[in-house]
């Protein structure tokens, strides 16, 4: 065996075989090196790495001086049953999305469902995550405009940016917690920069895709974590967070009542976790682009600088900035002021007491950018899906492309449900999405049927407690958002726009299941052969053979292997049989 293994693999010599499979590889011996994602080594260093990820370490310490050791008990709740599960289930589903390989939902066309909605649940918990802080700064300003509202009067109320009182702007409002707010503003854009850089540094280092998988596993599971472990030693040594860290030890039992407590746990579970996605969305959208290198790394450049302001309207839309904090464009209009948003990011810059500008403008600029890597993610799998999913649209993917991004451009996906998510109350509409979420995560996500899924790409059967929690995370997942959105100000003003995002999630589950069902009626004797049995993997022994390679050095003739594969109709079981596995060696 290589000792150059990826981090966090294993050899697939140990895994517990079908006897044909066993008995076929004693006579002839295989040259290639088989791997799979461990659920103890990987699964550890990825909880780690979540859990003490240096973006979450900045803000972590200010939440256990606040509430002393009582935080960790929730904290660590988030953690194993919602940050643990969604690496593991990410991990599995990203090394099959990059175009070097065969798509998962090829290999497992019921966890097509499953796939989009990871994209677009990502989606939607990164940019709630990022815009809805605790210490939200976003707050309407309609008083009166004058000389004396600047930063350097003491009792001001509104940061000024476009310096018009008929508009609305991103303002800070002075209050107790001014101060306070004031610096967790300066400090939030610290994690959308490391994220930024995280993410190019690993679509730079994973150029030659599948090959360099060794490489951009090592930078995002070693290396957050030996940051994380040099920041911990220095804020050890420091005064101030020698008290910090004596307060992790004081418990105040009344506290844990607190939905304060609650939200902030959420928040740091999920965020080290969308941090890490981003580096993986980079690495396996670059097979969209050029094959040439360096045409590669400039066309992603300007496609994301370009493509950022073009989507951003959807991000921004969404979660309430344009109709409540800038109203440069409100729900209600169908395109973007493009002009205005650049004229908007241009005057803060320049007008703003500095360095209060600069973060400003690098703190909106990272979340588009952000925003729009997810969106690239999504647009690329849906193409993908549709096109695996209709073969005669093979031979003409440029058109489909364009159809879905002019679709994607014209409609916006907060436009098509601002309608259906404004028919009930404010308060119904909790009780609606909660129910109606429930019911669809349980329908789209059909237990069985994903553990299957789950089991054939990760290369073996899921442990009870992985099955357990892809069934309650989501759940969680639910009470938590709502708990952390409707417990006080300043969420107040944005539950509205929170709720369009839970009403979207809702609207793609059932899409997503409307669809699958038709899949099922037209398809039926494809899925059952792409059906998983109960040692391992799908019943086809071709499919079985063509378990992921994760070794570089066979990931071409496992690419060849594959497409001289699913030329052949997997439709008739007469046709797969062990003389044409021998032919197609």
């Amino acid at each position: 065996m290589e000792s150059s293994r990826v981090v966090g693999l294993v050899s697939h010599d140990n895994v517990r075989r079908p006897e044909s499979e066993t008995t076929h590889k004693k006579k002839k011996k295989s040259t290639y090196q088989f791997y799979y994602w461990s659920s103890r080594r990987t699964s550890l260093q990825c909880y780690i790495t979540i859990t003490l990820g240096l973006p979450n370490l900045l803000q972590f310490t200010s939440a256990v001086e606040h509430y002393g050791g009582v935080i960790w008990i929730p904290y660590m709740l988030c953690i194993v049953m919602i940050g643990l599960p969604l690496v593991i289930a990410e991990l599995a589903l990203t090394h099959y999305i990059n175009k070097e390989m065969i798509q998962a939902y090829e290999m497992s066309p019921l966890g097509l469902g499953v796939f989009i909605n990871s994209l677009f649940a990502t989606f939607c918990l990164t940019s709630f995550i990022h815009l809805f802080m605790v210490n939200s700064l976003s707050v309407t300003c309609e008083m009166e405009w004058g000389p004396q509202h600047n930063m350097d009067t003491i009792k001001s109320e509104c940061l000024q940016l476009n310096g018009s009182a008929k508009d609305y702007c991103l303002s800070a409002a002075i209050q107790e917690r001014q101060e306070a707010n004031h610096m967790q503003f300066q400090n939030e854009w610290i994690p959308y920069v490391i994220s930024t850089i995280l993410s190019f540094c690993t679509f730079m280092v994973n150029r030659k895709g599948a090959a360099s998988l060794q490489k951009y596993t090592i930078i995002l599971v070693v290396v957050p974590y030996f940051c994380s472990g040099i920041l911990l030693i220095l804020l050890i040594t420091l005064s101030d967070a020698t008290n910090v860290m004596r307060r992790c030890f004081i418990v105040d039992w009344p506290l844990i009542t607190d939905p304060v407590i609650w939200s902030i746990c959420f928040q740091r579970a999920i965020n080290g976790f969308s941090i890490a996605n981003l580096g993986l969305t980079f690495a396996s959208i670059h097979g969209d682009f050029h094959n040439d290198i360096m045409v590669d790394v400039v066309l992603c450049f300007l496609t994301q600088l370009l493509g950022t302001f073009i989507f951003s309207f959807i991000i921004l839309g969404l979660t309430g900035v344009y109709n409540r904090g800038l109203k440069v464009l409100p729900l209600s209009e169908d395109f973007p002021d493009f002009m205005t948003l650049c004229y908007w990011l241009l005057h803060g810059l320049l007008t703003l007491p500095q360095p209060v500008g600069l973060w400003t403008f690098f703190f909106v600029t990272a979340i588009m950018v952000i925003a729009f890597g997810e969106l690239c993610f999504m647009f690329a799998a849906v193409c993908d899906a549709v096109i695996s999913l209709i073969p005669k649209l093979r031979n003409n993917t440029f058109s489909v492309k364009l159809f879905f991004a002019l679709a994607f451009y014209l409609m916006g996906i907060g436009m098509i449900s601002v309608s259906i998510m404004r028919l009930p109350s404010l308060d119904s509409s909790f009780v609606t999405i909660a129910l109606l979420y429930s019911l669809t995560v349980f329908w789209v996500y059909n237990y069985q049927r994903v553990c299957a899924d789950y089991q054939f790409l990760m290369g073996y059967k899921p442990s009870v407690f992985l099955q357990f929690s892809w069934a309650i995370s989501p759940l969680l997942l639910t009470a938590l958002l709502l708990l952390t959105i409707t417990h006080e100000e300043p969420f107040d003003p944005m539950r509205n726009n929170s709720v369009l995002l839970f009403g979207i999630h809702v609207v793609i589950y059932l899409v997503i299941g409307l669809v699958q069902m038709l899949i099922l009626k037209k398809n039926k004797e494809n899925v059952n052969i792409f059906r998983a049995n109960k040692n391992w993997g799908p019943a086809d022994p071709l499919l079985k053979k063509s378990r992921l390679i994760f070794n570089s050095r066979v990931i071409t003739e496992e690419h060849i292997y594959r497409q001289k594969l699913y030329k052949r109709q997997l439709a008739k079981p007469y046709d797969i049989t062990n003389q044409n596995i021998v032919q197609m060696n």
